[in-house]
């Protein structure tokens, strides 16, 4: 989860820089594919839209919230 990213992401980090050392490819194209999955949780939280939209939707801004109307 979000508290373990950091850490892992060092982790992932320094095993790939282990396998460039040992020049071993297929374990560096292993590892690059588990970035998107460490980076989605490195990306911070936007309380303020959150905040933002939850005001919105309390004063019955409704609409534009949940979908975007075509047309």
């Amino acid at each position: 989860g979000r508290l373990e990213a950091p850490w892992r992401a060092r982790e992932l980090l320094e095993q790939i820089v282990e396998s460039l050392r040992e020049e071993d490819e297929t374990a560096v194209t292993d590892l690059l594919e588990e970035i998107p999955a460490v980076r989605q949780w490195l990306d911070p939280f936007d309380r303020r839209e959150v905040n933002r939209r939850l005001r919105q939707y309390a004063n019955g801004e409704r609409e534009s919230l949940f979908a975007q109307y075509l047309g």
